[in-house]
């Protein structure tokens, strides 16, 4: 018999917990740079640009690790499309395992098709054809991962918008359809940080909703699109809900920059992160120098102007 096979989804949820880690590393180098400098990254206006390319310069084993969580989430999903299948899809010269007859056989310990031949197998295995750019890049980011595995060559310079944009084609590509920020909240809540979330000071939406202000600066609008699920230009909104999850204002943050709600229809909010959906009414709001008028008007939560964060008096 053998045991410990894979399942799709088993593959699917370690190939998320990698592109999360890449994007978390890349993130945190940005953060603590303009935690220094306060000024925008996003590679048209940065007063501190000499100084960011020298500091990106010294960050290149944080890169050598983004390249191998990168090319480690492409491998595991594509073994994961295989696997909706079959599983067994994915062996590769086993035969003299099998002819042993000492029992049980652990799949995990059987060999498995090369990571290099992977997106032509789901090519003929699967229902979907993988874009041949996608491709391209799976190759390339695989190579540059071996260097670094196997001679400790890794890249010599450190393109950030370079990295965001191989992430968001990532997902665009071998999770269609899926709901980034939501993926990203399920990954924070089983991870090591996991075990200080109590609730008070951090959450599972901390580690995320934190992180909004840097990915509107650095995402273009079509980036933007994809990984929040509306337009850059559309006008946003506080996620009350949100804020209050990732413990916003107890960390020093301003909820008037973590918006991530707009309107959908009418009378009604969505939120990218948390995907709920709140009723509104229009009023304007009675806070100085606010030209909000959108109010939550939800029974159970106080009525407060989802511009500015106040809370909204009746007259």
């Amino acid at each position: 018999m053998i045991v410990n096979q894979p399942t799709s989804l088993s593959l699917d949820n370690s190939a998320l917990r990698y592109h999360f880690s890449a994007w978390e590393v890349l993130l945190e180098v940005i953060d603590d740079f303009d935690r220094f400098h306060q000024e925008t990254l996003d590679g048209s206006e940065v007063t501190w640009n000499l100084e960011f390319q020298e500091y990106l310069g010294k960050s290149l084993y944080e890169l050598e690790q983004i390249y191998t969580y990168l090319s480690q989430a492409s491998e595991i999903k594509l073994r994961s499309m295989v696997c909706e299948v079959s599983p067994f899809l994915l062996l590769a010269n086993s035969e003299n395992k099998f002819k042993s007859g000492a029992g049980d056989v652990d799949f995990t310990e059987l060999r498995t098709v090369d990571a290099v031949d992977l997106p032509a197998l789901v090519n003929v295995s699967g229902n979907r054809k993988l874009p041949d750019d996608f491709v391209r890049s799976y190759h390339g980011v695989r190579s540059q991962r071996n260097k670094i595995m196997h001679l400790g060559a890794g890249p010599k310079k450190f393109d950030h918008l370079e990295v965001i944009s191989a992430l968001v084609s990532q997902y665009q590509c071998l999770w269609e359809g899926k709901r980034w920020f939501k993926n990203w909240v399920e990954h924070s809540s089983s991870t090591r940080y996991a075990h200080f979330h109590d609730e008070k000071y951090s959450s599972e939406y901390t580690g995320v909703i934190l992180y909004v202000p840097t990915l509107s600066m650095l995402l273009t609008k079509s980036q933007f699109r994809v990984l929040f699920g509306f337009s850059k230009s559309i006008r946003r909104y506080i996620c009350w809900s949100c804020c209050e999850a990732a413990c916003v204002e107890r960390n020093g943050f301003d909820p008037r920059d973590l918006k991530t709600a707009v309107l959908a229809g009418g009378d009604q909010l969505n939120c990218a992160v948390c995907e709920e959906q709140y009723r509104i009414r229009r009023c304007q709001c009675r806070a100085e120098g606010c030209k909000g008028n959108v109010i939550l008007d939800e029974d159970d939560m106080d009525p407060m102007c989802l511009t500015c964060g106040s809370y909204y008096e009746e007259p």
